[in-house]
């Protein structure tokens, strides 16, 4: 096994908690924004029908703040780690693993663009937007070739399905 899948799985066993909060709390700005904005809704649906721009992009067109903005804010009044925060803020950065981060956000960030296109594929049968542009660059902070990410992928959906492995 790969030293890194070795790294990714001691470092899920030994902070689990953290991805956890990361995988429920990324989009906490999305209820905030609809409970403000009455045609949000709308936008929310724009972006996942739209490949060429992201949400936030959608958002900041349209409002005065985007919801990864309003997640970082409140991720941080609750006291979360500040690499939660950071990735709370920037998980529609396409450029993310570009640019110059702690190898823990990068881990991080990939770990959830991983469970996010899960996700998307159980729920719309596709990839989430711009995957094709994310794929090489999680792949390569996970140090996984593309049947790891089928063994992960074909998981997911069975315990999306049916509750295990």
């Amino acid at each position: 096994m790969p030293p890194c899948i070795n790294s990714l799985q001691t470092a899920a066993e030994t902070n689990n908690k953290g991805q956890q909060t990361l995988g429920l709390f990324h989009d906490i700005g999305i209820p905030v924004m609809a409970m403000n904005f009455p045609d949000y809704v709308q936008v929310l649906g724009a972006a996942n029908d739209n490949s060429e721009a992201s949400l936030t992009a959608l958002e900041d067109k349209r409002y005065p703040c985007n919801h990864a903005m309003l997640g970082f804010y409140m991720a941080n009044s609750w006291h979360l780690p500040s690499s939660l925060c950071s990735i709370v803020l920037h998980h529609h950065d396409l450029h993310f693993l570009d640019e110059p981060h702690s190898e823990e956000e990068k881990l991080y960030y990939a770990i959830l663009k991983v469970a996010e296109n899960i996700a998307h594929v159980h729920k719309r049968h596709r990839d989430i937007n711009h995957w094709h542009c994310l794929e090489p660059k999680v792949f390569a902070t996970l140090e996984w070739q593309q049947n790891d990410y089928q063994d992960r992928l074909n998981t997911g959906h069975n315990l999306l399905l049916f509750g295990t492995h």
